[in-house]
């Protein structure tokens, strides 16, 4: 199996870069094909993975929150 760069190795990647990697991640982790030392390292990535794609999510909706806001008072 050929082992893949951890996108921890490059610059930052963007939301649907991280994105990509965690349903690679699962992927891997659902066929269970790999070692088990291997497959507690993707786990560990996924989850660091998991708990920066939902930080941006959540940066995303407070500014439609905000920007929504915005127009709303904007518009009284």
């Amino acid at each position: 199996m050929k082992k893949k760069t951890s996108l921890a190795e490059s610059t930052t990647p963007s939301f649907e870069e991280r994105f990509r990697r965690l349903e690679e991640i699962v992927g891997i982790l659902d066929s269970a094909d790999a070692p088990l030392e291997e497959m507690l390292a993707l786990y560990e990535e996924g989850m660091r993975l998991s708990e920066q794609c939902a930080s941006q999510l959540q940066a995303a909706e407070q500014k439609i929150f905000t920007l929504k806001n915005g127009a709303l008072h904007e518009a009284e």
